[in-house]
This record gives C-alpha cells, sequence and structure tokens, in this order.
C-alpha cells in the first residue's frame, strides 16, 4: 500500500469524524427543549446543551462524540442554589442526591430551569391521609 493510499484512507476517517461531529451537534441544538448552557466540574468550563426531560436534567458536552448525556440530574431530587446574576448571564449550584456542579446559561434559560423544576410532581412519599 502506497503512502498516496494511507493518506486517503486519513483523510476520509478524518471528514466522516468531522461530519459526524458537525451533524451531532447541529442535531443537539435543534432540538425542542434545548438550551446552551456551560457546566464547571473541576475548576473547568465546558460548553454543552441542556435538556429539561419530563424526569431529568441531561446536559451533551458540545466537545464530545457520544449520543449520551455527559450529566444527568433527577429532577425530583434537583436543587437550585447560590444563584448569581451577571448581564445576561445566570450562574448557579444545580444538584441531585447524587452530583452538585456549577451551570452557566441565558436568563431565559434559567427561568426555564426554575419553571421546569418547580413544576415537577409531587415526590411518592408524601401521604396525604
Amino acid at each position: 500500500m502506497s503512502w498516496q493510499s494511507v493518506a486517503l484512507i486519513v483523510v476520509l476517517v478524518l471528514l466522516a469524524l468531522l461530519i459526524y461531529f458537525l451533524a451531532r451537534v447541529r442535531y443537539l441544538f435543534n432540538q425542542w427543549g434545548s438550551s446552551q448552557a456551560a457546566v464547571r466540574r473541576q475548576h473547568r468550563w465546558h460548553t454543552g446543551v441542556v435538556f429539561f426531560r419530563t424526569d431529568a436534567l441531561e446536559w451533551f458536552r458540545v466537545a464530545s462524540l457520544s449520543w449520551r448525556p455527559a450529566l444527568r440530574l433527577d429532577r425530583r431530587s434537583l436543587s437550585i442554589n447560590l444563584v448569581k446574576m451577571r448581564d445576561d448571564i445566570a450562574t448557579a449550584r444545580v444538584g441531585d442526591a447524587h452530583t452538585e456542579i456549577d451551570m452557566a446559561m441565558s436568563r431565559q434559560a434559567h427561568t426555564a430551569l426554575v419553571a421546569w423544576a418547580d413544576s415537577a410532581p409531587p415526590r411518592g412519599d408524601w401521604v396525604l391521609f
């Protein structure tokens, strides 16, 4: 096999990965109910897309090839604390029973997050009578 053939195969594989990555990013950003949000883990911010699902908040990292969420927070035990508003950006400490992270998003996305969390159905352990 000549070096030109190897170079062509490498270029084609890289092109396929680039097309896959761009298609994934386009799909994530064009989904209904998605919003751009950055998450801080271990002192580094990572940009991504957040989805408000029926039972959980799911966050997908933009710089990834995975179709699985990098972060999933349970809606029933979700807490939103330490909210700071700066210009058009809201930063909050968001967590559930297992995970706690810092999340930065637009004010509109923060309002949607709070409304979504507040409208969660009551926990199943409540007893009325």
